[in-house]
């Protein structure tokens, strides 16, 4: 429906008269002086007011022509709009920003919170892109709140086609699954059945089947815990974090930073922001006005820095999450000195981030053992498991990775992937030593799994 005020408002924009306005206004000045004048209403009067009624006929195109306009940017203006601000977040996405596109798509959906196509597509940017567990969970249930009823079947529109339903169920499964959350999973797949039903031809199989495979799993809980660190570990960043925390400082504090004294290894970001600050005459304190815009910045550096630096996967690394996302009775975790935005903003680079959807951060404290603490409390909340000490693995490239496995009573396994040179990695006995993660089944070995493919995701 339109709304009569912008309307009227925007027809008035839209009508644009040259001088068919000033001749208008002449002409109905006309109009006045036959009506009023005391000519006879023979034909003399009758004539003029004819003659001035045609005379004042141009304008009448224009004003049909303005409000056609109106109608057609009404109508069809929102679509074009539409259209070309999903092209502007695809376009992103091929450029590798994937947070410029998830902005995009949230201004999208916030501009029409009604819009389940919206909704869709920010969930699917929010997951498989920015892999971030929570808020995309969050996003599907409330799209399969929406389209599995068949009352609201007719609003959903496309989204309520099997193949759109099976795929919103499917991502919703998946979530479950990566958060150790089976009861959630089956009861997805289950509903799906109940609410597809025949449409899903011979598609329903396969998730019969992997309904069958969660059924199995249903009162399972995770028995070992691997802990990963980021830089050097997980991914290599290109140096992208240190450029951006020095662009950052100078933004925000003034002085330029010389990165070159700095020994990042193992270093949480509180410890490295504190003796920024301390060589520029500053004291870092949590009270800093100035902290929450340096943060910001420094994300904004991060992601900028990202997308030209190219970042890269530690080898061996996915192919080995890949294949613990599979298997069900380990849980993963991240411990790094990062803060959450920015530990995450350097994983979601390299599309590692679904796999972890808990963990430690370098707000857990300028001490690496604090955070090791924080991050084994967050999983076994998270994980609902008291999964032992013996049975929990810190994986790092550095030497206060395994200083942190050590204080909490975890096995230290060490890669050389880093910055750390292997030797002095060794000299600090760690319980297992890898030169890089290829060596899957030796690792898989350690966690005490035999099978080479684990538990279908479906």
């Amino acid at each position: 429906m339109l709304d009569a005020g912008p309307f009227i408002k925007g027809l008035f924009k839209e009508f644009r008269p040259g001088l068919a306005f000033p001749w208008t206004l002449a002409c109905g000045l006309g109009v006045g002086w036959v009506l009023s004048s005391d000519l006879p209403l023979g034909e003399t009067r009758v004539g003029l007011l004819i003659g001035v009624l045609v005379a004042s006929i141009p304008w009448v195109p224009l004003l049909v022509d303005a409000l056609s306009r109106r109608l057609s940017s009404e109508i069809f203006g929102h679509r074009a709009a539409v259209h070309r601000d999903f092209h502007t977040a695809v376009k992103l996405l091929a450029e590798k920003n994937r947070w410029g596109a998830a902005a995009e798509f949230d201004r999208l959906f916030r501009e029409r919170p009604t819009d389940l196509e919206r909704l869709y597509r920010l969930a699917e940017v929010t997951w498989t892109d920015l892999g971030d567990a929570r808020r995309g969970r969050d996003m599907y249930l409330q799209l399969w709140d929406k389209v599995r009823c068949p009352e609201e079947r007719h609003a959903a529109g496309d989204l309520a086609s099997a193949e759109r339903l099976l795929s919103i169920a499917s991502r919703l499964a998946d979530i479950h699954h990566a958060c150790r959350d089976f009861p959630s999973a089956e009861r997805v797949l289950a509903s799906l059945l109940d609410s597809a039903g025949g449409e899903l031809r011979e598609k329903a199989d396969s998730v019969r089947v992997r309904l069958q495979s969660l059924k199995s799993l249903r009162d399972l809980r995770p028995a070992a815990l691997v802990l990963f660190d980021i830089d050097g570990t997980l991914c290599n960043s290109g140096g992208a974090g240190g450029r951006a925390v020095a662009a950052a400082f100078e933004e925000i504090y003034g002085p330029k930073l010389d990165l070159a004294p700095i020994d990042f290894r193992g270093r949480t970001d509180i410890s490295l922001w504190r003796e920024m600050m301390s060589t520029h005459g500053l004291s870092y304190s949590p009270d800093d006005v100035f902290l929450d815009a340096f943060r910001a910045a420094y994300i904004s550096h991060l992601r900028r820095m990202l997308i030209a630096a190219d970042p890269s996967a530690c080898p061996g690394v996915r192919p080995l999450l890949e294949r613990l996302e599979r298997e069900p009775s380990v849980a993963l975790g991240l411990l790094t000195g990062n803060i959450e935005s920015g530990g995450r903003t350097k994983i979601q680079a390299v599309e590692l981030n679904r796999f972890f959807p808990v963990g430690g951060f370098g707000e857990d404290g300028e001490d690496r053992s604090d955070i090791a603490r924080a991050a084994v409390h967050r999983c076994r909340t998270f994980y609902k498991s008291d999964i032992p000490s013996e049975r929990i693995f810190v994986v790092g490239d550095a030497e206060s990775d395994i200083a942190a496995a050590r204080a909490i009573g975890a096995r230290a396994v060490a890669v050389g992937t880093g910055w750390t040179p292997i030797e002095d990695l060794r000299c600090h006995n760690p319980d297992y030593f890898f030169e890089d993660l290829r060596q899957m089944a030796s690792f898989l070995k350690i966690l005490g799994i035999d099978d080479p493919t684990g538990h279908r995701l479906g």
